[in-house]
């Protein structure tokens, strides 16, 4: 009982920053340019999170007496996409060859080992890196 009380007030205090960051992520994370293939795989690797560390990038920033404003949102962002980059690393089938993640398929069972190293691990980190920097340092 004690620790159903303690999930129910967890989700209440993080819902807000973790909806804030769903939208956010959903505006910023693909650019036009990126292929189809590539932003369904980035798409599909971010859902499903709890935005727990996008949460503590927005309650540290509060707790110091700022403002949660766009750049403290990006960063939160940055955090989430740097967190589901290390997630599909993790469970490709050279590591601990996971396939399910968060009770859905891992990238490398839905998109294909190819798919998720070459895209989603070469190709999303390196996109990772550029929009961590773009999401940091634009307004």
């Amino acid at each position: 009982m004690a620790q159903k009380v303690v999930v129910e007030a967890m989700g209440a205090l993080l819902g807000p920053y973790a909806r804030r960051t769903r939208e956010d992520v959903g505006r910023w994370l693909v650019e036009a340019e990126v292929p189809f293939s590539l932003a369904e795989a980035m798409r599909y690797c971010v859902e499903g999170g709890k935005g727990v560390r996008a949460a503590l990038v927005q309650m540290s920033c509060e707790a110091a007496g700022g403002e949660i404003d766009e750049t403290v949102r990006r960063a939160a962002v940055a955090v989430e996409l740097i967190h589901a980059y290390s997630l599909v690393h993790d469970d490709l089938p050279g590591l601990d060859d996971d396939e399910l993640r968060r009770g859905r398929a891992t990238a490398h069972v839905r998109f294909g080992e190819a798919m998720a190293v070459s895209y989603t691990h070469l190709r999303a980190h390196e996109t990772s890196l550029h929009l961590v920097c773009r999401l940091l340092l634009e307004k």
